[in-house]
């Protein structure tokens, strides 16, 4: 079972806005015409109502929001069509509940409130920390969106907690038919008391990172899958989790890792128009490429590789970045690090993945062991 900020409770959140419902108009020749009010979401509506809009759309934001680089604060990785780009990410907990407000740099926010926006919730007790995920969806008469997003705290101390998830943002006419993206938002974030300021590092000496990464998944499949039940140009997109494992090397002052064994699942829609739900593992690996840290930060490349022979990557980029804590284990190495990370990558047979998410990965047991 991967663990890690709840990460194995990051299940695939992806379904389709259908359009149902309309506006109407108003006015007479003594007053102006009266704008149409809003379309009003459908009532009762749920997580496996929503659905990808326009997957192509996702498809191209997920890749830029693949290779933009992480920002800092919290951090945060995301791409947008149309929206101005995400520039922050802020997260409250409080006590096992949780908001997080994204600040663009228009200046307008999104909020997402676990209070408020919860449709799913599990949890549990690992290693002395309590562990949550909620699938949230918030919807209004022209926006949408669909998160993720987990915590783990301390039930001894409500200020040791971290936080993460990644989310998945419409605009335009979703209820009315047929429906129209204006635009699309994809992003990631993870934030925690413990990754502000700036930790201190021990100058010699390694540390392992064992922990989780999680976000959603798009992909538009190739040549090589011909005679699947996913034939080439399906599109699709969905949520993966894998194992993350993370190298330090404080004498040369470097990170890098890579997230393996990654699952994945989600709703698909062929050149037909059929739509397929699959799941299972993934051929790939996101390798999170050497970088140097400066006051316990760093971002870095990544590349997306094959694990099936028969599968060749012929290009492939990405980014990702993170933070170390600013609380040592014991051995005087910071006890966690997390941050953001995405790749994509072609095949030589036209076949195209995207993967953008969160990471958390720790020295000890503190729930963020995969495989528990």
């Amino acid at each position: 079972m991967k663990q890690g900020l709840g990460i194995a409770l990051l299940v695939s959140l992806v379904l389709a806005l259908s359009g149902c419902g309309g506006g109407g108009d108003g006015g007479s020749v003594q007053t102006p015409p009266m704008q149409p009010p809003d379309p009003t979401p459908p009532e009762n509506l749920k997580l496996s109502d929503v659905q990808a809009l326009d997957p192509e759309q996702v498809l191209d934001v997920a890749q830029e929001a693949a290779i933009s680089m992480p920002k800092f604060g919290s951090v945060v990785q995301s791409a947008s069509a149309t929206l101005a780009d995400v520039n922050t990410a802020a997260v409250e907990f409080d006590r096992g509940q949780m908001a997080v407000t994204v600040t663009r740099q228009n200046g307008r926010s999104l909020t997402l409130d676990s209070r408020m926006d919860a449709v799913e919730v599990a949890g549990g007790f690992w290693h002395g920390y309590h562990h949550r995920g909620w699938a949230l969806l918030r919807v209004s008469g022209n926006s949408a969106t669909i998160a993720a997003i987990s915590g783990e705290w301390s039930p001894h101390d409500y200020g040791d907690w971290i936080a993460g998830g990644v989310w998945l943002h419409f605009t335009g006419n979703l209820w009315t038919t047929p429906v129209s993206v204006t635009s699309a938002e994809i992003g990631a974030f993870v934030d925690g008391p413990e990754l502000d300021g700036s930790p201190t590092l021990p100058s010699l000496g390694t540390a392992t990172y064992n922990g989780g990464a999680a976000g959603f998944f798009a992909a538009r499949y190739g040549n090589e899958y011909a005679g699947t039940i996913l034939p080439p140009d399906t599109v699709g997109i969905g949520a993966y989790e894998g194992d993350l494992r993370l190298t330090a090397d404080f004498g040369t002052g470097s990170i890098s890792g890579k997230v393996d064994s990654i699952e994945i699942s989600g709703i698909y829609e062929t050149p037909g128009g059929d739509q397929v739900e699959w799941s299972g593992p993934s051929v790939n690996e996101i390798h999170l490429g050497a970088t140097g840290f400066t006051d316990g930060r760093f971002t870095g490349r990544v590349t997306v590789t094959s694990t099936d022979p028969r599968i060749a990557v012929a290009s492939s980029s990405g980014s990702w970045g993170g933070k170390f804590s600013a609380i040592d284990d014991g051995d005087s190495n910071p006890r966690l690090v997390a941050g953001t990370h995405g790749g994509k990558a072609t095949t030589a047979g036209g076949s195209q993945s995207v993967f953008v998410g969160m990471f958390s990965g720790a020295t000890g047991q503190r729930g963020l062991t995969p495989h528990e």
